[in-house]
């Protein structure tokens, strides 16, 4: 696998591959891959809170509830505390 380290600013070594020692053109290996690892969690504001409760639908299963959005479920009875 051929690796081509570019930073932010879309040029260079990003600083975490210069720090280890990786140029541009460096081979890698994947040594692990982990399934299931980056799993896609919606983001919940408390507008969406809001909307769900006034539709009679539950809180998504794996969402990521804002702190203003957490507290409004709770006083809405969406969430148990």
């Amino acid at each position: 696998m051929r690796i081509d380290v570019v930073g932010e600013d879309g040029k260079g070594l990003a600083d975490e591959a210069r720090a280890a020692g990786v140029g541009s053109g460096d081979t890698a290996a994947i040594i692990a891959k982990r399934e299931g690892a980056a799993a896609r969690r919606t983001l919940v504001t408390e507008r969406d809170v809001v909307a769900l409760a006034r539709a009679g639908q539950p809180l998504p299963p794996n969402g990521l509830l804002t702190p203003s959005a957490r507290d409004r479920a709770r006083a809405l009875g969406l969430l148990s505390s």
